[in-house]
């Protein structure tokens, strides 16, 4: 299946099938201000992110956790840092 991005302003998701929406998990701001305009715009599907239940997660993020505990314990470089803005 191929799905194409329409602008926001749009608010649209197109499938060969359908249009169904546009769906978000993330957000410039977050958590969302009371007074945002994505609470009321139209077929705009929110949910919590996502990426946590991808296929075998569960079994890499305690491995990282450990794995950046001893490296942390030992004065080694950290894997996966994100830089501070």
């Amino acid at each position: 299946m191929r799905l194409f991005l329409l602008p926001f302003s749009r608010c649209s998701v197109r499938t060969p099938r359908a249009r169904a929406g546009t769906y978000s998990d993330v957000f410039a701001q977050e958590p969302l201000l009371t007074e945002s305009p994505m609470w009321h715009a139209p077929r705009l599907l929110m949910s919590s992110p996502s990426a946590g239940a991808a296929r075998g997660v569960q079994a890499r993020v305690p491995a990282l956790f450990l794995g950046n505990l001893q490296a942390w314990l030992t004065g080694a470089p950290l894997v996966n840092v994100v830089p501070s803005a």
